[in-house]
């Protein structure tokens, strides 16, 4: 009886990273995936070049310098800057080679190790302004309420509250260029008076019937600004593993937050 080999976690990691890549541009919009020869590239709808616009080796005979020459033509054509995935190890020691001797700069420790085309904070694109936002315009929230919210959508879908609409409507912008997905909870006024309470003035539990439109009607209450709530009580944690993701705490919605963050800098 043999004894199967032990996986090697630093590439189960990487092939990780090479699908979740893959997964976030096709479910995303404005994306562009080319893969061949064992060269993957992708750039997402946004611009940064850290994570949204990359290349990867998926074979590790395929030719270090290939892998740049592509990219540069691929992003190149986009006027995009772009990020190498070079693993910290023996194998990619030729592609970290290849991509110093082509001018890309060492952006992350330690593996995987990012090298980037060039700083972030000089991919900033004609016409944009990078700015400090010193007051409150919009709250954006995101947590877990009462567990319905995976009981009606599942593991994939993330449910949101907000309002006013123009600004929810921003939010789910952001989320279409993450390619994060949400579907919009109603807010029903005639849920409100089920939600009376004798100990106080609204009360979040209840029976079950409504409760995930009761927890959003529950926080429009308290609310002072425009506001959106994302509900990650099903998809903030995956129990077992997916092709694109490992099991465990997954970031959900912190892309969004990116795009959202981006999308108010402009």
């Amino acid at each position: 009886m043999s004894t199967p080999l032990a996986a090697d976690p630093a590439l189960l990691g990487h092939l990780n990273l090479i699908e979740l890549s893959r997964e976030s541009t096709r479910w995303g919009k404005g994306g562009a995936l080319e893969e061949s020869d064992g060269i993957l590239l992708f750039a997402t709808g946004s611009w940064l070049p850290v994570v949204c616009n990359g290349a990867f080796r998926s074979d590790e005979t395929a030719s270090p310098d290939d892998v740049v020459t592509r990219a540069d033509a691929f992003f190149g054509a986009r006027q995009r800057g772009y990020t190498v995935m070079v693993r910290d190890t023996p194998a990619d020691q030729d592609l970290r080679r290849a991509c110093q001797a082509g001018g890309l700069e060492v952006f992350g420790e330690p593996a995987p190790e990012m090298i980037c085309t060039a700083p972030v904070t000089a991919q900033v694109p004609d016409g944009v302004e990078i700015r400090t936002v010193t007051t409150v315009e919009g709250v954006h929230h995101f947590a877990t309420l009462t567990g319905a919210v995976s009981r009606a959508l599942g593991h994939l879908v993330t449910g949101a509250f907000g309002t006013p609409q123009p600004w929810y409507d921003s939010v789910m912008a952001a989320g279409d260029l993450a390619g994060e997905r949400y579907w919009q909870i109603p807010l029903v006024d005639d849920y409100v008076p089920e939600m009376d309470s004798w100990y106080g003035d609204l009360q979040n539990s209840g029976s079950a019937e409504g409760s995930l439109v009761k927890s959003g009607l529950f926080l429009r209450e308290f609310r002072t600004k425009p506001w959106v709530h994302l509900d990650i009580g099903g998809t903030g944690y995956f129990r077992k593993p997916l092709p694109f993701a490992a099991r465990g705490s997954n970031g959900v919605s912190h892309a969004t937050l990116v795009e959202l963050a981006l999308a108010g800098a402009r």
